[in-house]
């Protein structure tokens, strides 16, 4: 199976698992996962480990909760319907 075939199959299983209303993470985690096992097989289990965890610790990664954290406390004060106004 050539790679152009390969990416369109994980394409297509992607929009799949989107239209069955399969939660998205556990799509793009799970269908390269199943690719890489059919195509390189068991040596694709510490390569999948260590990608996925050096996303997870990556130091750009920090403000994101905190970012949502922000977001969450403007809105419920009421301070993010207030700049709204003010600005429009």
């Amino acid at each position: 199976m050539t790679p152009e075939m390969m990416a369109m199959l994980m394409l297509g299983f992607i929009v799949l698992g989107i239209i069955l209303g399969i939660p998205v993470a556990y799509i793009l985690g799970g269908v390269p996962l199943v690719f890489g096992l059919i195509y390189f097989g068991d040596k694709i289990l510490p390569m999948y480990y260590a990608m996925v965890f050096g996303m997870v610790r990556a130091y750009a990664l920090v403000c994101v909760p905190l970012f949502i954290f922000m977001g969450t406390l403007l809105e419920r004060s009421g301070i993010a319907e207030n700049l709204y106004r003010g600005f429009f």
